[in-house]
């Protein structure tokens, strides 16, 4: 069974907090808050592109059941990219990351990725 990519998003942030927590190295300084908050609003304005464009086609938004599908998104976000739900995801868990300043919580957004592809 597929996890929900939202529950996973969830996972790969808390993966982060949990890597940065342990992380000596880590220098969380408010330039990186600023930057991480920067990308993270960046990829959940993306993402919630993709979700807009979905609703006004009226057809699911829940890749675990691509079968819902009611309709195929080629506009809006869509010109861009074809899975900005996912990209913005990832922006998502990079801005946390860049906002612990720690390089230890990459992993959460590069197994975020991996885990999407």
């Amino acid at each position: 069974m597929r996890l929900p990519p939202v529950l996973v998003l969830a996972a790969a942030v808390a993966g982060s907090v949990a890597a940065a927590a342990v992380d000596p190295v880590a220098r969380p300084t408010l330039a990186l808050r600023a930057l991480g908050a920067l990308i993270a609003a960046g990829g959940a304005a993306v993402a919630g592109a993709g979700v807009a464009a979905f609703r006004r086609r009226r057809t699911t938004v829940d890749p675990r059941h691509p079968e819902r599908a009611s309709a195929l998104v080629a506009e809006g976000v869509y010109r861009w990219t074809r899975n900005p739900m996912y990209v913005g995801f990832v922006g998502i868990a990079s801005g946390a990351a860049a906002a612990l300043g720690s390089p230890l919580a990459l992993v959460g957004p590069v197994a975020l990725a991996v885990y999407l592809d």
